[in-house]
């Protein structure tokens, strides 16, 4: 899916740390093999310890469109692009 590759690119486009990436590359995996909702609930769990992770969070609104919540990930984009203004990627 498109969100899929703005998720790749975004992720490119900021410079990773290890455990962030790493933590990324899991929930990702988890989406990837078919486990949808367990990504969801691992990046909300993730957010709860790094809420201003702006990967996580955009990372948990494409979990959210692809899930089809997307009044979910509107306001998370929305919040994103409040937040982080210079971010492209959420708008």
């Amino acid at each position: 899916m498109c969100c899929g590759l703005l998720a790749l690119a975004f992720t490119l486009g900021v410079a990773p740390v290890s455990v962030r990436a790493d933590e990324l590359s899991d929930i990702r995996a988890l989406a990837t093999g078919g486990d949808l909702a367990g990504a969801i609930k691992r990046s909300e769990k993730a957010l709860e310890a790094k809420p201003r992770d702006a990967q996580l969070r955009f990372q948990h609104g494409v979990l959210l469109m692809d899930a089809g919540r997307d009044a979910a990930a509107l306001a998370v984009f929305t919040q994103m692009s409040q937040d982080y203004p210079e971010l492209p990627d959420p708008y």
